[in-house]
């Protein structure tokens, strides 16, 4: 699979290319940096067994889609998608210094699509985001994705139907 180059609109050169095998040790110092562990539903570290099994697994599975968001030719964080049953799961993450530059949005949009691309079957995608994470519920919903539910540990779950994305749009 060749990378996906990400519109934003300015003069960043943005892209998610798919994960390899070369990336395991990447992926867990990402994972267990302390402004991602803030970030994420576990808000826990891995162990380095626990990662590189999950990572082998992940990288395997036809479920599954990974990868690293490239901006301006630096690694700047990572992208996940898990499909069940017609349905997918959104994944991602920003490095801290790559922030705030408005890239989160048009890479969600665009791996998005890329995701509906891939899979025919799936109907939608959701996504879940912590309410300590304000710029995420604020990408998510200026995407259509719509809040479908907010769970007793303030987690909110959206979702995407297929036919929302529109890759044209400005962000």
């Amino acid at each position: 699979m060749n990378r996906i180059v990400v519109n934003t609109g300015d003069d960043s050169h943005v892209w998610l290319r798919p994960a390899e095998e070369s990336d395991t040790y990447t992926f867990l110092a990402w994972r267990n940096d302390p402004w991602i562990v803030a970030k994420g539903k576990t808000q826990s570290t891995v162990e380095e067994t626990e990662h590189v099994t999950w990572f082998k697994n992940a990288l395997a599975e036809a479920n599954r889609l990974t990868f690293v968001t490239v901006i301006d030719g630096e690694e700047a964080g990572a992208v996940f998608f898990r499909r069940s049953q017609g349905e997918a799961t959104i994944s991602l993450y920003l490095l801290r210094p790559f922030t705030g530059r408005g890239h989160g949005p048009c890479i969600i949009r665009d791996a998005c699509q890329h995701a509906f691309e891939t899979w025919p079957g799936v109907n939608g995608i959701t996504a879940e985001v912590l309410s300590n994470n304000p710029p995420s519920l604020r990408a998510f919903s200026r995407l259509g994705f719509q809040l479908t539910e907010t769970t007793a540990d303030d987690t909110s779950i959206f979702k995407l139907p297929r036919g929302s994305t529109d890759p044209t749009s400005s962000i």
